[in-house]
């Protein structure tokens, strides 16, 4: 990480972060019943800026490499939180629906944003009516995985204090990842080679424009796939993102199916206070 002349600092972002250039920005929103508590939203998004200022950063490219260049010291937060009105916002509202109210506020796909003024991290008050609002927060997916995305969500509630996560990144961690994985390491380079990206490349080209679709999730039938599970295996815990996972790619029919890991934790140096993707 460099520190520049006019007060930002400069970081190198992650091989496999470029990656994520093609990717959508993570977006939540959560319903409230009654009026938004701007003040507590405002001292809360300065403090996040405060302890965490690369979340104002932008992306560049540097001869081929994908940086992350951010303020030492955070600015005005004017731009990271937004308010807008939609009155027919809705539980459930279609996803279609709900990307087109928000696409004007929520940070763009990064191949939109490098090198250019392009916001990174935004919240969004979104007022539906006297009683009823939403909180929204978005982040791009090139600097920040879901891990990261909901440590800074939870610091937006009142009963979570604000701190400083590192945005340092551990360069050694592809090649402790292929260690861990111990006999999987093959998947990024088939994931890099020719033939998979012509294969890729050509599906895209001749598929249809796809339908998207927004589901919610029956905690039920979760509930009784953990007692089937636990019944039968140990070690007994299996989280509700194994069963989702493994429903879905069970009822699409996949041949092929590539699973994220959240390696915190899991690597030396890399902790669960690490931002990015890894």
């Amino acid at each position: 990480m460099d520190t520049t002349g006019d007060g930002h600092e400069v970081l190198r972002l992650l091989r496999f972060e470029k990656v994520q250039l093609r990717s959508a920005p993570i977006v939540r929103v959560t319903f409230y019943e009654g009026r938004p508590p701007i003040d507590f939203i405002k001292e809360k998004v300065a403090d996040l800026c405060r302890m965490n200022p690369w979340l104002q950063g932008k992306l560049t490219n540097d001869g081929g490499n994908l940086m992350l260049r951010y303020p030492k010291v955070a600015g005005s937060i004017d731009r990271y939180l937004r308010f807008i009105d939609v009155p027919s916002m809705s539980f459930d509202m279609g996803f279609p629906e709900f990307a087109d109210a928000l696409r004007a506020v929520c940070p763009k796909r990064g191949t939109f944003c490098v090198d250019k003024d392009e916001d990174l991290f935004r919240v969004i008050v979104v007022n539906i009516s006297e009683n009823r609002f939403a909180l929204a927060l978005a982040m791009s997916h090139v600097y920040s995985d879901a891990h990261t995305f909901y440590q800074v969500f939870k610091m937006l509630s009142s009963e979570e204090p604000v701190r400083p996560l590192i945005v340092e990144r551990i360069y050694s961690s592809l090649a402790d990842i292929h260690g861990v994985i111990r006999g999987g390491h093959d998947t990024f380079p088939w994931m890099m080679s020719p033939g998979f990206i012509v294969n890729v490349v050509g599906s895209m080209l001749r598929r249809r424009k796809p339908k998207l679709h927004l589901f919610t999730v029956n905690h039920r039938m979760i509930d009784e796939r953990k007692k089937e599970y636990q019944a039968k295996h140990e070690p007994k815990f299996i989280s509700s993102n194994d069963v989702l996972t493994s429903e879905y790619f069970a009822n699409t029919g996949c041949d092929v199916m590539l699973l994220t890991v959240n390696f915190r934790e899991r690597i030396p140096h890399l902790t669960a206070d690490h931002a990015g993707n890894s």
